[in-house]
């Protein structure tokens, strides 16, 4: 217990503003930087649920917004599934299959769609209609909202903190740099001094 007390002390002392007759102003800078990287990652996170809350509730209201403009409707197979001959470079060989469906007038519709592989004549599919009576998509479900709502936040937190990490290694990069020069450059002005005196 008083080992893990110590690491964390050290820890605190390392990544703090720390001071001593040894420390210089370099060190002071660098670990200003680290308290600075550690509360713009902070600053990310609510930045960030509002980010998910403001995009969940944009989804959400347009997957209201097509959930009312289509319609579901049970479509029964005229042929059996089959996977077309002409592909596209935008078809990924999925079975198809012509179905017809009532309209909401009481009609008869048709048109060709995706079914399932073992789909077979005078099976039934369920399909979603637009306005026009046209085919669609399905509409997104709620999860939809949810994923992509969490999946925002996720990349506003770790993209910020990896900018703030970049600029942090870039930043101290040149310090050490700067450093470097400047003991090199002691150096240069102590080492003749300290070689006569020895020898």
């Amino acid at each position: 217990m008083a080992e893990t007390s110590g690491t964390l002390r050290r820890s605190v002392r390392l990544f703090a503003l720390r001071s001593g007759p040894l420390t210089r102003p370099s060190d002071r800078i660098q670990a200003l930087a680290r308290l600075l990287v550690l509360g713009a990652v902070l600053a990310s996170i609510p930045i960030a649920v509002s980010l998910s809350l403001a995009t969940y509730g944009s989804v959400h209201a347009r997957e209201a917004a097509d959930a009312r403009a289509t319609r579901p409707a049970t479509a029964t197979l005229l042929a059996d599934a089959k996977v077309p001959r002409d592909l596209t470079a935008t078809d990924d060989g999925a079975p198809e299959a012509e179905v017809t469906w009532t309209t909401s007038s009481g009609g008869h519709s048709r048109a060709v769609v995706v079914v399932p592989d073992d789909a077979t004549a005078g099976s039934t599919v369920r399909i979603w209609i637009d306005p026009h009576g046209v085919v669609s998509t399905r509409p997104p479900g709620k999860g939809d909202a949810a994923g992509l709502a969490l999946g925002v936040g996720l990349l506003t937190v770790v993209g910020s903190g990896c900018l703030v990490a970049a600029l942090y290694l870039l930043f101290g990069n040149i310090v050490d740099r700067r450093r470097m020069r400047g003991w090199a450059a002691g150096w240069a002005l102590v080492e003749p001094v300290w070689s006569t005196e020895i020898w």
